[in-house]
């Protein structure tokens, strides 16, 4: 059990990752099926109105562009093919999860 908010090595040494929320559990999950699995949808800031809020399990926007985390990278690279759908990292879930900073 290892408890940190450092999440530049989590990549390389843990197998699971708990990610708490509001005083509960927001992700519970092996990490490779994260890294796998999650993804973050970008776009315009009037693209963002095209994403069903479901789908939306973090969100970061700014003037210019909106990151949105979700779950099923490839299910929503075919739901959105207008929008962007990269790989995340941990560190990117995390900031996201908690709401992202606008800008």
């Amino acid at each position: 059990l290892l408890s940190t908010h450092i999440t530049t090595e989590l990549d390389r040494i843990v197998h699971r990752i708990i990610i708490p929320s509001g005083g509960r559990i927001q992700t519970d999950e092996n990490k490779d099926t994260l890294l796998e699995d999650y993804g973050i949808l970008k776009g315009s800031p009037e693209q963002l109105s095209m994403v069903d809020k479901s789908d939306i399990l973090g969100l970061r926007k700014s003037t210019y562009f909106f990151e949105a985390l979700c779950k099923e990278r490839v299910q929503m690279a075919k739901k959105y093919p207008a929008l962007t759908c990269d790989r995340t990292d941990i560190e990117q879930m995390l900031v996201l999860m908690e709401g992202g900073a606008e800008g």
